[in-house]
């Protein structure tokens, strides 16, 4: 870290810069390509989509709201697969009540596509958008399963007797590798630009901009990130962790206090109390050798993982207020913050059952459902856990998207985009390494020796 402080220049953009100005107009200019383009349209579900992916869409949000409530409107089983799948998947992402047999059963009966006689092009792309949809599943949607099932067997089995061309081939693998409801916009924006058309130049220029401005803020960050060490601060053998606890949790208390008129330190010493005794759980069982049920394991490690005090933290940073129900739901095992966490601990011990050196140290799902003899080998097991992550992502899909919730449309967002962090962050190879999150870091930052520097 200490390389990264001294060789690269950290200096943020500021507000004076004059490039501000143009960027502003580029604003301007692609509000107003929104307000222009016909709302019931394919052509503005595509540029919602585009803007989207590329990160965009936090300063359109009154524009995209209004494109999507005449989309909302405009469904009709006249659809091509294309814009009834791209428009189920923005419906629902968006929060609205869609069925997603109405905008699939005409395309797909008993597991059988069924499209009419068109070009290969049209074909692939909706398709593509028939698999990114279904990634949307919140549970118990059938035709959601098929639909993923037939878009991946077609795309994969197929693609290669077609010979698609080189942009249809390059939209194929992005939608294979990138699911769109499943990835943070700021990791793969710069790889989706090489689909923005030179013609739509006004938003590849705004978006330029923006991973300028944000590649800038990021090595700012990391500075402070470098600057900061808890432990200059402590003396080596007398503070103890606690003292850094309250300290921490004082400042945000002061904060949300300051900010929103009320005080929920309370609730904060609850949590971290709650993943004190997850740890302390995990030692007990380790120092005693004991081999407990993986469901236990899972019940646990879910707390342990530091995901629901975190969450609880951004929940109450955000200024959202703490009732007796949002408490409920934040502490609910099939909720959404502990879904996310449930998904955070399933992929881990995914990646870390790779690793024989881990096995049995600090304890993996697969271990502990092996040893209770519920599977035969470690395949069927990872198989099992395999499933448990499509069903946990359901779940949270299901909370995620409800418009009913108790908990902000701003929270829920934050907790699908923490969900979408974990594949990233928990994605293995065979050594061990995470070369998800190298291919990111390496995109999200123009100088490659910043990337390498970062990753070392």
């Amino acid at each position: 870290m200490e390389a990264i402080y001294q060789t690269f220049d950290f200096s943020p953009l500021t507000k004076e810069d004059s490039s501000l100005l143009k960027h502003a107009a580029k604003l301007d200019q692609v509000r107003e390509m929104l307000m222009e383009t016909e709302q019931d349209s394919l052509q503005s579900l595509e540029l919602v989509d585009t803007i989207q992916r590329l990160g965009l869409c936090h300063h359109f949000k009154d524009e995209i709201e209004s494109i999507l409530h005449q989309q909302y409107l405009a469904h009709t089983s006249n659809d091509s697969l294309l814009e009834a799948s791209l428009r189920f998947r923005l419906l629902r992402q968006h929060g609205c009540r869609v069925i997603a047999d109405d905008f699939f059963g005409h395309f797909l009966r008993s597991g059988e596509l069924r499209l009419e006689d068109g070009l290969v092009g049209g074909v692939t792309r909706g398709l593509v958008a028939m698999h990114e949809a279904s990634h949307l599943n919140t549970g118990g949607e059938e035709i959601l399963r098929e639909a993923a099932e037939v878009s991946s067997l077609w795309l994969n089995a197929n693609r290669a007797v077609i010979c698609l061309d080189d942009e249809l081939e390059r939209v194929v693998n992005f939608g294979l590798s990138f699911p769109q409801h499943k990835i943070v916009a700021g990791f793969t924006a710069k790889s989706y630009l090489q689909f923005v058309g030179d013609d739509n130049h006004v938003l590849r220029e705004l978006a330029e901009f923006e991973f300028a401005y944000t590649e800038s803020l990021h090595k700012h960050e990391i500075l402070r990130v470098v600057e900061w060490d808890v432990c200059d601060e402590l003396p080596s053998y007398m503070k103890t962790c606690l003292n850094a606890i309250y300290e921490t949790t004082g400042e945000i208390s002061s904060f949300v206090y300051r900010e929103h008129g009320w005080n929920p330190s309370h609730f904060l010493k609850r949590e971290w109390g709650s993943l004190m005794d997850a740890f302390l759980v995990e030692g007990k069982w380790l120092r005693n050798g004991e081999v407990v049920k993986a469901e236990e394991y899972l019940k646990n490690g879910v707390i342990s993982s530091g995901v629901p005090m975190v969450l609880s933290h951004l929940f109450l940073l955000m200024g959202n207020p703490l009732s007796h129900q949002t408490q409920t739901l934040l502490t609910d095992p099939n909720g959404l913050t502990h879904s996310v966490a449930k998904l955070l601990r399933l992929l881990d011990d995914l990646g870390s059952a790779k690793d024989e050196e881990q096995i049995g140290f600090d304890g993996s799902y697969i271990e502990f459902y092996m040893k209770e003899g519920k599977a035969k080998s470690r395949e069927e097991a990872r198989e099992e856990v395999m499933n448990m992550v499509s069903e946990t992502w359901e779940n949270i899909n299901k909370h995620g998207f409800s418009s009913t919730s108790s908990f902000s449309a701003g929270f829920r967002r934050a907790c699908l985009n923490a969900a979408r962090m974990v594949p990233t962050m928990y994605t293995y190879d065979e050594d061990h390494h995470l070369p998800l999150l190298r291919h990111h870091l390496q995109t999200m930052f123009a100088d490659p020796a910043f990337a390498k520097a970062l990753l070392s």
